[in-house]
């Protein structure tokens, strides 16, 4: 199950898919800017889920050592 805070940077990607398929299927044409965009976009996205997944397990370790 995802948390909150995964979905919600996962919900960043909607623009980015709707970009690449105008890009691909309608033949539009992309600036460096918008490029640099579609980039930071994924940057934050996997980041955003590996601080989450690292918190995540952090804390199913700490309740296993509590257990044990």
């Amino acid at each position: 199950m995802l948390s909150a805070t995964a979905v919600s940077y996962l919900g960043l990607l909607s623009t980015v898919m709707a970009t690449a398929l105008g890009f691909l299927w309608l033949d539009q044409g992309l600036t460096p800017l918008q490029l640099l965009g579609i980039a930071m976009i994924f940057i934050s996205v996997l980041l955003g889920q590996k601080i989450t997944t690292a918190r995540t397990v952090r804390k199913n370790v700490s309740k296993v050592r509590k257990f044990v």
